[in-house]
Formats: structure tokens, sequence, C-alpha cells
């Protein structure tokens, strides 16, 4: 799985966004990206779950989370099939707490899980995917905006390094 950006088979049991940053309210391209995309997988396979996760920073007035949440309720998917993580404050952090509240949903049985975060980010949140015990996991990348790409691809650099060097 890792280092795929696409291994989704559209038979997962739940789909896990990755947040990205809320200006105020206001969703980040790349945030939108990735919800553009889980409506994309959202289409061809309905029955999942989608755990949107991320607390809310300094400079955003609602939680990623729950402006996710908001965003996929107003592309018509119901509020039933959201699941809303709203207290991280990293990619560990996301897929951990998302765990927790997917467990519970599951009520501890086995399940499937496709990851949605941008192109540019999902080797490293593979990583972090792998490591938290999820029973079988799967990506589904969105694109990054040209201008984000040089930016995002620097700090994903020094962030995998940092993983590497320190775990």
């Amino acid at each position: 799985m890792q280092g795929k950006t696409e291994t989704a088979d559209f038979t997962e049991d739940a789909a896990v966004v990755l947040g990205c940053g809320v200006k105020g309210t206001k969703l980040t391209v790349n945030l939108k990206q990735r919800l553009d995309k889980v409506c994309e997988y959202y289409e061809e396979n309905p029955n999942c779950i989608i755990c949107v996760t991320g607390g809310r920073g300094p400079q955003e007035d609602i939680a990623e989370g729950e402006a996710m949440g908001n965003y996929l309720e107003e592309q018509g998917i119901p509020s039933e099939k959201i699941i809303r993580e709203t207290q991280t404050s990293s990619t560990e952090e996301n897929f951990a707490f998302s765990k927790t509240l997917l467990d519970d949903y599951f009520e501890n049985k086995e399940y499937s899980v496709v990851y949605i975060t941008n192109d540019f980010h999902s080797y490293r949140a593979g990583l972090y995917a792998g490591e938290t015990s999820f029973y079988e996991v799967h990506s589904f990348s969105a694109p990054s905006s040209i201008r984000s790409l040089l930016p995002n691809y620097m700090r994903e650099v020094l962030a995998v390094v940092e993983k590497w060097v320190f775990g």
C-alpha cells in the first residue's frame, strides 16, 4: 500500500477524509479538492460511511471536521452517512481518532477503509494509516492545484524525513 496513490476498489466500508485547513469558515483549495474526491467516491460506493476529520486551528472559526461535514451535506450526502471528528491536530491523530469513532460505529467488527487526501500527502498518510491497525486500508487521492505543488511537496518531504528519523 505504501507509495501507491490509487488502491481503492469502491467496496470499502468507510472513507476517512483528512482535514487540511479552513480559513475562517471557508474551505481551503486543497480541502475542497479532498471533499470533491470523496463525493466522487461516494457516487461509486453510496454504502460507505464517511468520517471527516480535523480540529479547529488558530485561524479557523470552525473545526475542519465540522466544515467538511457541512460541505458534504450541501453536496447531497445524507448526514447519517457522515461521522464528524473535530478534535485532531495532525495526520497521526486524524487516523487514531477516526479509528476510535469507526470502531464504535462498526461495533469493533472488521471493516475496510479508504483514506482520501491530496496526492502530495498520500505517501505520508499511508504510513500513518498502516500504523493505525485498521483491518484493511486503501487510498484514493485528490489532485493538487498547480500553485500549491511546490510548497506542499517541500513540506511533505520534510515531514516524511522527520517521520523516518523520529518515528
